[in-house]
């Protein structure tokens, strides 16, 4: 089961929560739970692993990238390095693209959002 790819967007997601949550209550438990947040998950959005795994997840690709920091074009830039250096390593690889993927199981951690969404 992939479950690294879902942390960033678990973050960014639960932050956002909390942001909202923080206008409309302005209490003293949702600041403490937002500085909680960044405190220890923030460390996990800036990891390379993290961030590739989000990107090249073919649910997510780059629609968690904040485009008004360069974001995008920095993962880019980031997935062409991690490229150019497996192709260093092994140079016996062609381009040719793999036998299909085996079908992708549902996630059940989002289930509640996605039915919702479903007609």
């Amino acid at each position: 089961m992939v479950t690294s790819s879902l942390l960033v967007n678990c973050v960014r997601g639960l932050r956002a929560a909390l942001a909202s949550l923080h206008e409309v209550y302005k209490s003293k438990l949702v600041s403490l739970l937002q500085s909680s947040t960044e405190t220890r998950l923030n460390k996990f959005e800036s990891m390379e692993a993290f961030l590739l795994a989000a990107t090249l997840d073919p649910r997510y690709k780059l629609d968690w990238c904040h485009d008004y920091d360069n974001e995008v074009q920095d993962i880019r830039d980031l997935l062409t390095v991690k490229y150019n250096m497996a192709r260093s390593v092994d140079p016996t690889t062609t381009d040719s693209s793999p036998a299909d993927p085996p079908p992708m199981k549902r996630n059940k951690f989002f289930a509640l959002a996605n039915r919702s969404s479903t007609p």
